[in-house]
């Protein structure tokens, strides 16, 4: 029951299809296919897809892929390993290796 509780902190989600990647839990996309969005709460253009992304996790959610967000302003020290440059930022993700969404 602890392992679950603890398990259930690292992993936040918003609308129950996208990660909320933090520090603590951003091991978790070294595994698997992710779609990752770097973001500010007050930016512009990443308010204008922040709808669409949810729609995308929710279209994924039994798909062999995974959706996650993180915000630039909460996760510093990860954004920076991510190489953020500026925001919004996508990212795809296969088994731990980085590409930057150019599209």
């Amino acid at each position: 029951m602890i392992k679950l509780l603890v398990l259930f902190c690292l992993v936040t989600v918003v609308n129950s299809e996208v990660v909320v990647l933090t520090e603590e839990n951003s091991h978790i996309i070294q595994n698997g296919e992710w779609f990752i969005k770097a973001y500010a709460p007050w930016c512009g253009a990443c308010k204008s897809i922040a709808q669409a992304w949810i729609q995308l996790g929710a279209w994924a959610e039994d798909k062999e892929y995974n959706i996650a967000e993180i915000d630039i302003t909460k996760g510093y020290s990860l954004s920076n390993q991510l190489l953020v440059t500026r925001i919004p930022t996508l990212f795809h993700v296969k088994d731990g290796a980085f590409r930057t969404y150019q599209g």
